[in-house]
């Protein structure tokens, strides 16, 4: 279920106690990390771009449950 025609990488999702829940999609997490990677690799921002990248590997594999 869609939350509109702007929002496509986010879904809402209702677990069985019909509890909604916001789900933002790994293009989204995927597209961060890459942002931060071109940055950092500009800056040498190194820390930036490990951090980023655990952030949208956790994400994704909560979303994968």
């Amino acid at each position: 279920m869609r939350l509109s025609p702007e929002s496509k990488q986010s879904e809402v999702r209702r677990d069985r106690a019909g509890v909604k829940t916001i789900v933002k999609s790994r293009v989204c997490l995927r597209r961060i990390y890459f942002v931060c990677k071109r940055v950092g690799q500009a800056h040498n921002f190194d820390l930036i771009v490990e951090s980023s990248k655990q952030v949208a590997e956790g994400q994704g594999r909560r979303q994968s449950v």
